[in-house]
């Protein structure tokens, strides 16, 4: 449907100031319906033991994309949807001294994510298109923390979520106008959550024990609204518009809040 070209300040906008930005707009509702799929699947059967250990810890990785487009109507909105995920795990090795005598051991760490995004172009007009797009990313991990001298009571899990919604407008507003409007909003949390609530226990050398002292998270939303106009005449270009942004925020990560009792040597700690 269109190309533009713009350089030097107006570049600046997209990060790349003092380079040629190029806006490609295609035309919505063409082409056939077409699609991918793919999978992978890993797991431990090839890995060697860690010699340290005494039995093989467990690893397997599984994951998927997708994505499927095309035209609802023809010539005048086009779609496309994609989504990836991952279901894993690996191990972590715990090598410590503790009262009890040597302690070797594997501990499983899974992981599972997925991302799926969606959108949805419509021609308003034979200049005009409307674009919307719509995005989330998942991930959640659980037993972090552990391995070396940090025992498997120090597990903690950690959760994300992000969310982003995209409006667009665009088109020509007369021969040597340009316009385009976009509003952005966005949600994004992580939460982390210690699998003991105890004081942490730490003999240098030896041994980490007790609970991981991690708690709460961040949660964020935002917004933008942006609107651009460009006027064009034979070398010269001209850019003017307006950016607006804001946010809501809040904190209440919190680590240590139950203390950390540190021993120089395991013979200190047995001796109190």
């Amino acid at each position: 449907r269109s190309i533009r070209f713009m350089s030097g300040m107006f570049a600046a906008e997209n990060h790349g100031g003092g380079m040629t930005f190029v806006d490609i707009s295609t035309q919505p509702g063409l082409g056939p319906l077409r699609g991918s799929a793919d999978v992978t699947f890993r797991d431990d059967a090839m890995n060697a033991r860690n010699a340290f250990q005494s039995e093989k810890g467990p690893e397997r990785n599984q994951q998927f994309t997708f994505n499927l487009s095309g035209t609802l109507l023809e010539e005048r909105t086009s779609f496309s949807l994609s989504a990836g995920g991952a279901a894993l795990y690996d191990s972590a090795n715990i090598f410590a001294a503790t009262t009890a005598g040597r302690r070797t051991s594997t501990v499983r760490r899974p992981s599972d994510r997925i991302n799926v995004t969606g959108r949805v172009d419509h021609a308003l007009s034979k200049s005009h298109t409307l674009r919307a797009m719509f995005q989330q990313n998942d991930n959640d991990q659980q037993n972090l923390g552990v391995g070396g001298f940090e025992l498997d009571d120090r597990a903690f899990t950690r959760t994300s979520r992000d969310r982003m919604l995209r409006i667009a407008g665009s088109g020509p507003l007369a021969r040597a106008w340009f316009g385009e409007s976009r509003l952005q909003v966005r949600w994004a949390d992580t939460e982390s959550a210690a699998l003991l609530e105890q004081p942490a226990i730490r003999v240098l050398d030896a041994f980490t024990s007790g609970g991981a002292q991690q708690a709460g998270g961040r949660s964020a939303s935002e917004i933008e609204w942006a609107t651009n106009v460009d006027w064009a005449r034979g070398r010269h270009a001209v850019r003017f518009g307006s950016l607006v942004e804001g946010g809501t925020y809040r904190s209440d990560n919190r680590s240590n809040y139950l203390g950390t009792y540190t021993f120089a040597s395991l013979a200190d700690y047995q001796a109190g």
